[in-house]
């Protein structure tokens, strides 16, 4: 279970457990966006660049 926090100027943080993190190969600076689930949870989507091939 991860807890959110506050900051000193009102900011909520959520922290990403290590594991999962590494996992998904997530990183400081990667971009992710939330989206609506339910009532109760939504969805934490991790923006990835497309390749152009």
């Amino acid at each position: 279970m991860v807890k959110v926090q506050k900051t000193t100027n009102d900011q909520l943080i959520v922290t990403i457990p290590k594991m999962i993190a590494q996992f998904k190969e997530i990183d400081k600076g990667t971009q992710v966006v939330f989206k609506d689930h339910t009532q109760n949870s939504f969805i934490v989507e991790i923006v990835r660049e497309k390749k152009e091939s």
